[in-house]
């Protein structure tokens, strides 16, 4: 029973993790925390079925994650290969500005190309603050973050942006990456004006 609702509390952390993602991009923080909290579910579902597999409640939630799982594979299977691909994904492709920002290439789904996100680490939790175009043209030839050499934060007067100079080989690039609070919190002061 004790083990059943460390599952439940597991299951639910997941689900707010998932919910606190997708909805406010925060999730926890680090690369390996997300998918640590992903296998240990994945791995006491597992031993919680075997080890009650006589029971109808077991029955019923091997349907219902079953049912689950298919419809994921509905929409030409992208939810379902999106999920696996950031399952088993082992490289992590963190790049650090500083002590609290780091950039990360990251795609939504298996289909979009991807993007460059910047994350800053609120201790136990990190948010995703900006984003940028994850290619990168250098004298007519796309690159990918993959690519760099360096990467540096330029100073940058304006509060609502990130200035960073992307060094490659080949030459370098500067982006601008606005900031999603700095977004919303100018469109709420247009709003109460």
């Amino acid at each position: 029973m004790r083990l059943l609702l460390v599952y439940i509390a597991l299951t639910a952390l997941l689900l707010l993790d998932v919910v606190f993602y997708l909805s406010k991009g925060i999730s926890l923080s680090g690369f390996w925390a997300d998918k640590l909290l992903f296998w240990a579910w994945i791995a006491l579902t597992i031993f919680l079925i075997k080890k009650n597999i006589k029971k109808k409640w077991t029955k019923v939630y091997i349907i219902i994650l079953l049912v689950f799982t298919v419809i994921t594979m509905i929409p030409m299977m992208i939810p379902f290969l999106t999920i696996m691909a950031y399952t088993f994904e082992v490289k992590d492709k963190r790049y650090k500005i500083n002590d609290q920002i780091q950039l990360q290439e990251y795609s939504k789904t298996i289909v979009n190309p991807p993007n460059v996100i910047v994350i800053k680490s609120f201790g136990i939790y990190e948010k995703i603050i900006g984003e940028t175009n994850g290619f990168f043209e250098v004298k007519d030839e796309y690159l990918q973050i993959e690519n760099v050499e360096s990467i540096r934060q330029l100073d940058n007067k304006a509060n609502d942006s990130l200035k960073i100079e992307f060094k490659f080989k080949e030459g370098v690039v500067i982006r601008t990456i606005p900031l999603k609070f700095a977004l919303l919190q100018r469109v709420s002061e247009e709003n109460n004006i």
